[in-house]
């Protein structure tokens, strides 16, 4: 009989975990000092196309936070909107924080696309024509200069290769290489 009791309270336990959590909404948005920090880049090389797609995601908190201390932009990432400057300033915090660099050592420049929002994260795309392939250098200093445990994780694919690295406050620069 104390099974029984037992297992109706976890039950009852999380019904009411998850009821509440219906009622109060998804706080982990409002909770700014969430346990960690991470982007994630991914590059895929398109071969056809000659070009690199390269997508980023962010917690949406710290992406705007970051761009509010970069240049007092505030970009809305909450259901009003974007500002209108958002564009441009995104942009140009990328073009600072993030860098791709050819096995020749040649800067690779990249278009903005633009980006998109939900409740929680951001997702910021860009592309660059690259004809070659093999290595590619990348520095990537994102969310670095505000939260020291930033951690920003890199994928390469190109058809069905594909390699990763992870880079933080201190290493901000590393190396992809398919072969």
């Amino acid at each position: 009989m104390n099974k029984i009791y037992f297992y109706l309270g976890k039950f009852l336990l999380i019904l009411l975990l998850v009821f509440t959590e219906g009622f109060w909404g998804d706080q982990s948005t409002a909770n700014p000092n969430h346990d960690f920090y991470l982007s994630i880049c991914e590059i895929i090389h398109k071969k056809e196309s000659q070009s690199l797609e390269i997508t980023f995601r962010f917690f949406a908190d710290d992406l705007e936070k970051t761009i509010l201390n970069y240049d007092h932009t505030r970009i809305v990432t909450d259901s009003w909107g974007k500002s209108k400057n958002s564009d441009k300033s995104l942009f140009n915090y990328l073009k600072n924080n993030f860098s791709i660099y050819d096995k020749k050592g040649l800067k690779i420049d990249y278009e903005f696309i633009g980006w998109e929002i939900d409740k929680e994260h951001c997702w910021c795309f860009v592309e660059a024509k690259y004809e070659q392939f093999g290595k590619l250098k990348i520095k990537n200093s994102l969310l670095t200069e505000l939260f020291a445990t930033q951690k920003n994780l890199v994928y390469l694919k190109s058809g069905n290769k594909e390699t990763s690295i992870l880079l933080d406050k201190k290493n901000k620069i590393g190396e992809l290489i398919l072969d």
